[in-house]
């Protein structure tokens, strides 16, 4: 049984090690993962308003007396305040995701140190200063690159992606109509000026990967 158990329990290794890891911190991680998402979104806030202004002038066009300037001025402040909103909320992300980075890490290295004291002095002998100083210097303070930056930023992409699959969903599917091309009515003989200029693409490109 004993046997059994211990295969059915397999430590987690890659991605999931990682962010079993990165949940030690929980609190700061995941506010930092919302606040990257909600900054990922405001950076849409201007490109909507812009959208908005182009479709006020050109439905006031070409009589822009009748244009509603305080409208226009209104989506302008939404674009001036989406995009100061996605600062705000990409700095507070990038704060709340480097104190759950450097958290782990601290957590990190109390458990190693906590766990190496416990170890014989013959593993010490055989494994040598260097190689326990480099888990600690290099091994672990390579997490802080995953939890601060490459998470939120994973966040983010997700959620830029999901937009974008929502705004091509409602939008109309339009195709472009393709002219036909009738080779039935273009003259039987080749023209002679390509016939001349084939020559030299084919040399040229002969040269350059010769």
């Amino acid at each position: 049984m004993a046997k059994k158990e211990s295969q059915e329990i397999k430590p987690k290794k890659g991605l999931p090690r990682l962010m079993e890891l990165a949940m030690t911190q929980k609190a700061p991680m995941v506010g930092g993962m919302i606040l990257s998402a909600l900054a990922t979104i405001a950076s849409f806030l201007p490109y909507l308003a812009i959208y908005f202004i182009i479709q006020e002038i050109v439905g006031a066009y070409p009589d822009f007396d009748v244009l509603d300037v305080p409208k226009v001025l209104g989506f302008g402040g939404l674009a001036l305040g989406g995009v100061l909103l996605n600062v705000l909320l990409y700095t507070a992300s990038v704060a709340l995701s480097h104190i759950a980075a450097y958290g782990t890490l601290y957590q990190c290295k109390i458990n190693y140190v906590s766990h190496i004291t416990k170890l014989p002095l013959g593993y010490h002998l055989k494994m040598g200063s260097g190689r326990l100083r480099k888990i600690m210097d290099d091994n672990i303070e390579s997490l802080e690159g995953f939890i601060a930056h490459d998470l939120p930023n994973m966040i983010s992409e997700y959620t830029q992606n999901q937009e974008s699959r929502l705004r091509s969903a409602e939008s109309p599917d339009t195709e472009l109509e393709q002219p036909e091309v009738s080779w039935k009515t273009q003259s039987a003989a080749p023209d002679k000026s390509l016939q001349m200029h084939r020559p030299k693409s084919n040399l040229s490109l002969s040269i350059l990967f010769s």
